[in-house]
């Protein structure tokens, strides 16, 4: 995947937002399918990476689980 042009109008609103609202910054700094997901357990305080990795690692496998159930019936 390439990076946004620094002169495009992708790039400057991603900048307006990040500098507005620090959800989205955060976001866009950690970016993936887990960005919105890591930041709702981060506004419940601080959390270090390896707690946050555990919580990642406790949803995961039930994702998994539920969805391995839900295509066995």
């Amino acid at each position: 995947m390439s990076k946004i042009k620094e002169t495009s109008t992708n790039y400057a609103n991603k900048q307006a937002l990040a500098d507005e609202c620090l959800e989205v910054y955060t976001a866009n700094i950690i970016g993936g399918q887990w960005a919105l997901v890591i930041c709702s357990w981060l506004m419940n305080g601080k959390l270090r990476f390896g707690e946050l990795k555990k919580i990642a690692q406790y949803y995961r496998t039930n994702a998994h689980l539920t969805a391995t159930q839900i295509r066995s019936r």
